[in-house]
C-alpha cells in the first residue's frame, strides 16, 4: 500500500556525491530524512506553491418550512428559530475560529455539520482533484426543515485574523 502526502515546504540541503539531507513540512508536522546519493540524485528545491488563506462566509440562503418525509407528523412546528435568510456564520483559518464578530447566529447543529469543511476551506486547493473550492451550499442535518446556506471562500491575508490570545 502507498500513500501519499503534499508538502507546501521542502528544502535539499546536497552533501556532495554521499548523501542528501531532506527537511519537509507539510504545516502539521516537519522530517529530516538523510538519504544516501548514489551520485544520480542533484540538488533542487521545491517552492511553496501558495500561502493563500481565506475565511469561509456561511450565508443563509433558504430556511424550510417543516415538512414530513415518511408521512408522519413532524417533530417540530414552524421554521428554524435560530436563522433567517440573510444571517452568517464567518470561520478563519491558522488558528481555526469562528469570527463572532462577523456571525450572526450559531446553532450547534447547523455548527456540527460545516465543522469538518471548515479547515479544508480555509487554506488553498492545491490538488486538481480537490472539490473544496467547487462547494456552493451546504445544509444543516434537520430533515425536517433544513437551512440552506451558500458558502463563500473570502482571500485573506496571512495574520488578518490573529488569534485572541497569540504567544508572547
Amino acid at each position: 500500500m502507498s500513500s501519499t502526502t503534499t508538502v507546501s515546504a521542502l528544502l535539499v540541503t546536497y552533501l556532495g556525491e554521499d548523501y542528501m539531507i531532506l527537511h519537509f513540512s507539510n504545516g502539521r508536522f516537519s522530517q529530516r530524512i538523510n538519504i544516501p546519493n548514489k551520485g544520480n540524485l542533484k540538488p533542487f528545491t521545491i517552492q511553496n506553491p501558495s500561502n493563500t488563506m481565506y475565511k469561509v462566509v456561511f450565508t443563509v440562503v433558504e430556511v424550510g418550512e417543516p415538512k414530513s418525509i415518511d408521512g408522519n407528523p413532524t417533530h417540530v412546528t414552524g421554521p428554524c428559530k435560530m436563522y433567517k435568510v440573510g444571517d452568517k456564520m464567518t470561520v478563519t483559518g491558522n488558528p481555526g475560529r469562528l469570527l463572532l464578530e462577523e456571525t450572526d447566529s450559531v446553532c450547534l447543529a447547523a455548527f456540527s455539520a460545516i465543522l469538518p469543511l471548515t479547515s479544508a476551506m480555509t487554506r488553498d486547493v492545491t490538488e486538481p482533484w480537490d472539490y473544496m473550492d467547487k462547494i456552493v451550499y451546504y445544509s444543516c442535518p434537520d430533515s425536517e426543515r433544513p437551512v440552506v446556506f451558500k458558502v463563500e471562500r473570502i482571500e485573506v491575508e496571512q495574520g488578518e485574523y490573529p488569534p485572541p490570545y497569540p504567544n508572547p
